[in-house]
């Protein structure tokens, strides 16, 4: 993949930029060195914005949420629970780990800052509003749930969670929380490219 690779002195060019043919710098920029190469290749994970250690935790978040569905959700205190988490709320959950883990492969391979800003800060949100969810349904288990007693009335069974929904638990805000830092991150290499871009290249 070819950049512009900017003389030392001048401003920089808006992200992508290549000079077309007709081009000529403005007089008033120092004169580059001699034998400058003003187009150069540079490798497709180098040319935009550097990988961010957030991501990969997010990586690792949305695995955590993916392996839930396979794993017990819930258990009760003294022995079998009586009340069951519909398998079609399990399956979601695996689908939103495999959403989760390509948002942020999306974001590893995303070459500009801004790009990887919009989509980490959808993923974090998107993180954090699951999260929410099973934390408000281990509320549930814990204040109990109305469940048939046989004898026709009901009882409120009481519940913990389970290794899956703890994983489903940790691995959304696990998600979140690297999302999160890759999207302050991104956003502010955005800003730094901003202040030391000079408009009217043409």
């Amino acid at each position: 993949m070819k950049r512009f690779n900017t003389p030392p002195g001048w401003p920089r060019p808006p992200d992508g930029w290549l000079p077309p043919p007709w081009w000529q710098p403005d007089p008033s920029w120092p004169p580059a060195p001699p034998g400058w190469q003003f187009v150069v290749e540079e490798e497709p994970d180098r040319a935009g914005a550097p990988a961010q250690p957030g991501l990969w935790i997010a990586l690792a978040g949305g695995a955590l949420v993916l392996l839930s569905p396979v794993l017990p959700w819930i258990q009760e205190e003294g022995g079998v629970a009586a009340w069951e988490i519909k398998p079609g709320v399990r399956i979601l959950s695996g689908l939103l780990g495999a959403a989760l883990m390509g948002a942020a492969l999306g974001s590893i391979r995303a070459r500009e800052p801004g790009t990887r800003t919009v989509i980490a800060t959808l993923a974090c949100v998107f993180a954090a509003v699951a999260c929410g969810g099973y934390l408000l349904l281990i509320a549930v288990g814990q204040s109990g749930t109305p469940v048939d007693s046989g004898y026709g009335f009901t009882v409120a069974s009481h519940w913990s969670p389970g290794p899956g929904l703890i994983f489903s638990v940790i691995g959304a805000a696990v998600c979140a929380v690297g999302q999160g830092i890759t999207a302050v991150r991104s956003r502010r290499l955005v800003t730094v490219r901003q202040q030391h871009t000079t408009p009217g290249w043409r």
